[in-house]
């Protein structure tokens, strides 16, 4: 599944981080906005914060399920259901992902503040 994805591809909507379901643009509005389906409404300062939420709080829950894997394996080598060397190299591919998820975790994310990020014409009087 992962190979056939292409990261350069854009999603076709956006998703409201609070119940996943589809968002869409507010029609007018002074700062852009975006409402889902059931009502969540959301400034663009707070959809930027609440998907970074969303993203640590998936890479967080990624980490633990890759290191249960590894927890799993070691369980199954320790009762004899497996053999020691197939466990250790499973639990070598898991750490390694492990490592990868921690580093994704634990690097900062470029955030914006809200405010003008561009001169429009009828700010430049």
């Amino acid at each position: 599944m992962a190979d056939a994805y292409d990261i350069a591809t854009r999603p076709f909507t956006l998703t409201c981080p609070e119940c996943g379901g589809a968002l869409f643009p507010a029609d007018v509005a002074a700062v852009s906005s975006y409402t889902c389906h059931i009502g969540h409404v959301l400034t663009w300062p707070a959809m930027a914060e609440a998907q970074l939420a969303r993203i640590e709080f998936s890479l967080g829950a990624a980490l633990a399920l890759v290191k249960e894997r590894a927890e799993l394996y070691r369980q199954l080598a320790l009762h004899g259901e497996i053999d020691a060397r197939t466990a250790e190299a499973v639990i070598a591919e898991t750490t390694e992902r492990a490592e990868r998820l921690k580093e994704l975790l634990s690097a900062t994310w470029r955030t914006l503040s809200p405010g003008p990020l561009v001169q429009r014409p009828s700010d430049a009087r």
